[in-house]
Parts: structure tokens; sequence; C-alpha cells
């Protein structure tokens, strides 16, 4: 195809696809990356740092006047307000603070549930409650938790001044429960599991979505991978956690490698924003250009990404090759040999996901 026909393709697709909800650029920005940032302030790095860099942020209750600052700085698009989805915390007392990173964030919250409203927690195939490292599992198919649970966000959105949320830990399976030998009673296979987290998604949905405000996920342990999409359909955006490559020092096969790529684009047609999480050592460069030329094969303004290593998001990573003037996409991803490639209009991008290289180059 004539490259001045796919890329005036390209635009059009663009124009169809346009996003009432969620800020985000009408065409590529000049040099070309779409950063984001979770979930607290940096540790190493000045706001002037991540407003001169960052494009997309998640912070948690407590960090508005470092919200405010970068605002101030001239980040535009919303910030969504990081708040646990699973879970509560049991900060330990009665009369202790809990963390703000969950809605039961009142003291005294704890004790009044867990004595008024004991069927709110999701107990194990033993009756017991399920508890992780001070948080306590609660059941999303529970009407009146789930009542309880948006009475919270909304207020938090509105009385600290929120643009939307971003919900931690939204399980796509019981993976992660059998993991912690924790099977919950009442929802004994995945279907079920999802099915009462697909509810609770919708319910809080509603609100959101009347009130103009994006709700985004982080959508884990998904099994199979296309409960994505199920989730999606109550959320304008979701988190992929370890994108492109493995957890560690692991790579995904090819295969998994393509189903990523695949669902960030459906994601993005669909109108919807995908952040994307490459897992790696801050000093492996070559892992690093991985991850990010993967994302260049597949973004089309709504996709955001970061390469990070879990344990320290709250460091400011950042690469030559993201000041790189690539220009427009000139089209979408083809093969190439054992390469996948995409033209721009002042470079290409190419990727081998069972070599595990990359290339970025400029014209």
């Amino acid at each position: 195809m004539c490259p001045l026909i796919a890329m005036a393709i390209f635009v059009m697709a663009l124009c169809f696809t346009s996003f009432t909800n969620f800020a985000q650029a009408a065409s590529f920005p000049t040099g070309y990356r779409q950063l984001g940032w979770f979930y607290k302030p940096s540790s190493d790095a000045t706001s002037d740092t991540l407003a001169k860099n960052y494009d997309d942020f998640v912070l948690t209750r407590g960090d508005e006047n470092y919200r405010d600052d970068l605002k101030a700085k001239g980040i535009s698009s919303p910030f969504l307000q990081y708040v646990r989805f699973d879970a509560i915390q049991d900060p330990g007392s009665c009369n202790a603070q809990p963390y703000h990173n969950q809605v039961a964030d009142k003291v005294g919250d704890f004790c009044s549930i867990s004595t008024n409203h004991p069927d709110w927690f999701l107990l194990d195939v033993n009756g017991k409650r399920m508890y992780n490292a001070g948080y306590v599992m609660m059941d999303p198919g529970n009407a009146d938790w789930r009542s309880f649970f948006l009475s919270r966000v909304q207020a938090s959105q509105q009385t600290y001044k929120w643009d939307g949320m971003f919900l931690d830990n939204v399980e796509g399976s019981l993976s992660k429960r059998k993991q912690y030998n924790q099977l919950p009673a009442k929802y004994p296979t995945d279907s079920s599991y999802q099915t009462a987290i697909n509810g609770m998604l919708g319910y809080l949905y509603g609100w959101f979505k009347s009130a103009g405000r994006p709700l985004f996920a982080n959508l884990i342990s998904l099994k199979p991978t296309s409960v994505w999409f199920t989730y999606m359909k109550n959320l304008d955006g979701a988190m992929a956690e370890c994108w492109a490559t493995g957890w560690g020092t692991g790579w995904r096969t090819t295969s998994d490698w393509l189903e990523n790529l695949s669902r960030v684009e459906q994601t993005q047609s669909s109108g919807k924003r995908a952040l994307i999480i490459g897992q790696g050592d801050k000093g492996n460069t070559s892992r690093q250009q991985f991850a990010y030329a993967s994302f260049l094969l597949v973004d089309n303004t709504r996709a955001i990404f970061r390469y990070a290593l879990a344990n320290y998001y709250t460091e400011a990573w950042l690469y030559s090759n993201y000041n790189l003037d690539l220009g427009i996409p000139l089209g979408a991803r083809y093969q190439s040999g054992t390469q996948w490639c995409r033209d721009y209009s002042k470079g290409k991008v190419c990727v081998d996901p069972a070599a595990h290289t990359s290339s970025i180059t400029t014209q």
C-alpha cells in the first residue's frame, strides 16, 4: 500500500475513535512517547522532571498537593486516584489510622465493618477470612459492600477533587486465590468469581460513566486472557502489569507476546486505553528497548507505557530512546521474516520476539 494512503487511513481511524471521558492527544506528539506514572510521588526525581517526561498519572489519597503541583506545571490529563478493589486494611487497632489506599480509611472503619457487617468479607472454604499482608479480602458479589464501596469512592473523588479512579488487584480468575491456598467458598469456579467481580465493576462504572470520570483497573491473573475484554466493558482503561516481557529475567513466548500486542490493539480500537508495563531491571537497556519497541509497534495514541520493576515504581527510569523523534506511524505493524516491524514517517521499529532483540531507527 502507498505510504500516503496508509497514513490517510490511519488518521481517519483515529478520528472515528475519539474518547470524550479521558484526555488524549489529537495527534502523535513530537518525539513520540506516552509515558505513565504511578502510584506515589517520586523518590528520586522532582515534580518538574515528572511533569516534563510523563503524560498520565495515578496517585493515592494524601498526594493531592503533589498532584496539584503537577497540574500547575502543565499536566492536563486526568489524575486517577489509586484504590484497592479487592480488600480493606486491618490496621491492627480500632484507634489506628488506616492507609488511604483503600475505602475503609477512617479510624475505626475495620472494627465497625468486622462487627456490624461480617457478611461483607470473602470467606474461604474453611469459613475463615482471607488475610494477606494486613489486608482482608472482601466479597465483590455482596450488594451492601458494593454500595459502601461506591459511597466512599464518590465522597473521596468529590471531596479531594480527583478526576477519576484506578482500581488495583482486579482478579480475572482464582489463580491468585489458589496461590495463597485461599479458595473462596462462595465462588468455587473461575466463572462464578469473574461474574461477581464484573458485576461490581459494572455497578461502579455506572456512576463513573454518568459523572464523566474515567475508571481504570489493574487486571491480574487473567484466565483466559479474554476476560480482559469482559471486564473492559465496564472500564475506560486497564493495566497489563507484565506486558511484552516476562516477570524477572524471563521472557514471554512468541505466541504470548503476539497475544499481548493484539490485546492492546483491540483495546484501543474499541475506544479504550491500555496502560502497559514492561518489567525489567533498570540497567538492562536491551530489555527496555525490547519493551518500548513492542509498545511502538501497537500504540495508536491510546496506549500508555512504562518500563519499570514492580518494587521500584517510585523511581523515574528515563531512557534516551524516549526522546527519539520517529514522526507518526504510516500504518499497522507487519511481519518481516522473524521480526515484526512498523514504519514511521521519520524512522522504523522492529522486534524479534523469539530472539528477544529490537531496533529503533530514525532517519
